[in-house]
């Protein structure tokens, strides 16, 4: 299966946002910066698209592990 280079890069920024999103310190905004997202609320509607639940469910669900 092919992808395209948008659906690469954005997949790549996910991939990257979960790692940060498992230190509970960084504020998820700030996140959203480090991976290229200047609007927060733009990259949790992608987030969720793609990962299945918001940014602060993927947090908690982490956390409790």
């Amino acid at each position: 299966m092919r992808t395209t280079i948008n659906k690469y890069i954005t997949l790549y920024r996910l991939d990257k946002a979960k790692d940060l999103l498992k230190n509970p310190i960084i504020k998820i905004e700030t996140i959203a910066k480090k991976v290229g997202y200047s609007d927060g609320d733009y990259f949790s509607k992608v987030f969720k698209k793609h990962v299945l639940c918001t940014p602060t469910e993927y947090r908690k669900k982490f956390l409790i592990r």
